[in-house]
This record gives C-alpha cells, structure tokens and sequence, in this order.
C-alpha cells in the first residue's frame, strides 16, 4: 500500500541519514519503525511492571538491604510515570 504523509524536515534528514547506515530501503525503514512503535510496551504497562518489581522487593528474604528497598521507594514516588 503506498501512503503519502507529511513529516518535518529535520526528521525527515535523521531518517534518511539512518536508513543510509543501516543501508536499507526507505519502505522497509519506515514499515520497521512503525511496527516497532506499534509493538512497543503502553505506559500502563510499563508502569504495572515497575509495580510488580516493587511487589516482588516487599516480599523478598530480609537479605535485601532496607535502605536499598527505600531508596527505590522514594525514587519511584518522585517521578512520574
């Protein structure tokens, strides 16, 4: 299927430069960028992994070191997600 969009110069030159290194056709540049975006993990599950890592540090054996589990703690509550 041919499509026709508009992009701004600029990453229209980063484009080209970087299908030029990889040396590949602009389609397949294209196609393989937008099906990398398109597979790409949503913020929701980013956010529900990090989760299930903290989850996991809470139940670990009392060897994980307490200023290491709330370091983590307050790093995540710092930034948002």
């Amino acid at each position: 299927m041919k499509v026709t969009v508009s992009i701004p110069d600029d990453l229209f030159e980063q484009a080209e430069k970087e299908l030029k290194r990889r040396d590949v056709s602009r389609s397949e540049f294209y196609a393989d960028s937008l099906r990398r975006h398109l597979n790409d993990l949503s913020d929701e599950d980013i956010r529900r992994r990090i989760q299930n890592v903290y989850a996991r540090l809470d139940q670990a054996d009392s060897g994980v070191d307490f200023m290491v589990k709330e370091a983590a703690r307050r790093t995540f509550r710092r930034n948002e997600w």
